[in-house]
């Protein structure tokens, strides 16, 4: 029996006006804002609001106009969104994830779970958000309504991405871009799956992280590790499976643990990855690898989705765990 869902989707018509293209959604939106934000702000350190303005000012601007669009429908303070979307490089501690990049006869898939705080709002309020334009999905994102910034998605353009958390105690770096909000721009605004690992690696950024990327051939699957200065790309090895969790594997030489709570279950869940995917290159399918993501040996706690993406037909899938919606 499926211990998954799938999620619903929500359609953005990406030409219409910011002002008029998140009304349809203002229920689910709404919902999320009195839920999910809430308790993404509970979570916060003391004294993180007033950070902001520099997001704001670091991104130049940019997701402001969209920030003050979907923080109107959903009666909150646009600010709020701005500081969700620096939440990964302010709270380290609360993210892992492990990812699948495979070689299949049909070309590559990325798959992987998303493990992310607080597990039970995300998961009851995650939706397939889909950027469209005269009924062309140009971007697909694993989201949630408010979300500026992305930790999973696929352009139209034959790429996508998924980013793992890293800790490598260097702690914030004050100049550096915001990393979820730099994934957004990577994936709306790259032409290609070169493009894509070239923005990755050369950006500065406010914390390390670890992003792999999958175009429409089986030889274009990369994870690109990242520290805010500095990116190692490791690339599949042939058809072999590339697996990350949360800790830097560039060289054998170089190759260490992560650390933190989450970090230290990283190489057990690598090695149940290793152990439960075929051996040799074939077609896998959307339950495979769904069962794969939701085994014991991969799935935390505190995985709120399990996300599948073939760039070569721009398709993904999106489910989130049955547990996890039921109510306490």
């Amino acid at each position: 029996m499926a211990t998954w869902v799938d999620c619903s989707e929500i359609n953005l018509d990406l030409a219409l006006p910011l002002s008029e293209r998140y009304e349809p959604h203002r229920a689910v939106m709404r919902a999320a804002a009195e839920e999910l934000l809430t308790a993404m702000k509970a979570d916060f350190p003391s004294g993180l609001s007033r950070l902001a303005h520099l997001v704001d000012l670091r991104t130049f601007g940019h997701f402001r106009a969209e920030a003050k669009a979907q923080a109107k429908v959903m009666e909150i303070d646009w600010r709020d969104l701005m500081l969700a979307g620096a939440a990964y490089d302010l709270t380290l501690a609360y993210f892992g994830c492990s990812t699948i990049a495979a070689a299949t006869d049909e070309g590559p898939v990325l798959a992987r779970n998303m493990d992310w705080w607080p597990e039970r709002e995300l998961a009851r309020h995650s939706y397939t958000v889909v950027g469209t334009r005269e009924g062309r999905a140009e971007t697909t994102v694993a989201g949630w309504p408010g979300a500026i910034g992305l930790v999973t998605g696929m352009s139209v353009n034959g790429f996508a991405l998924a980013m793992n958390a890293v800790d490598e105690g260097t702690g914030l770096h004050k100049t550096g871009y915001p990393v979820m909000l730099h994934l957004r721009r990577v994936v709306e605004e790259c032409n290609s799956f070169e493009e894509a690992v070239e923005r990755v690696s050369k950006q500065t950024l406010a914390a390390p992280c670890l992003v792999t990327i999958v175009g429409t051939q089986n030889d274009e699957r990369v994870c690109v590790e990242r520290t805010p200065t500095t990116a190692n790309l490791r690339y599949a090895d042939g058809d072999a499976p590339l697996l990350t969790t949360n800790h830097f594997r560039y060289g054998e030489e170089t190759s260490r643990d992560g650390v933190g709570t989450l970090q230290s279950t990283s190489c057990g869940r690598l090695q149940g990855m290793q152990e439960l995917l075929p051996a040799e290159k074939q077609l896998l399918s959307d339950e495979q690898l769904l069962r794969i993501l939701s085994n014991e040996r991969v799935r935390l706690s505190i995985t709120a989705q399990h996300i599948l993406m073939r760039p070569r037909e721009n398709r993904m899938r999106h489910c989130v765990p049955k547990s996890l919606l039921e109510r306490n």
